[in-house]
């Protein structure tokens, strides 16, 4: 993964770390989400980490 993306957050959950990168080649509102765990680096996809973070639920 390029070094040179911009870091928007960070968080922790279930013990993995979680880092939110913005893509700045990229003109639509998606970030790239990066999973931290004893198991290695992993790109989550926005829809998982809304969904860990509760932003997906319907009202």
């Amino acid at each position: 993964m390029n070094q040179n993306k911009e870091l928007s957050c960070e968080f922790e959950y279930k013990n993995d770390l979680y880092r939110v990168y913005e893509l700045d080649e990229d003109d639509s509102d998606y970030v790239r989400i990066v999973s931290e765990s004893k198991k290695g680096m992993y790109i989550e996809s926005t829809k998982n980490v809304k969904r860990i973070l509760g932003l997906d639920s319907e009202k």
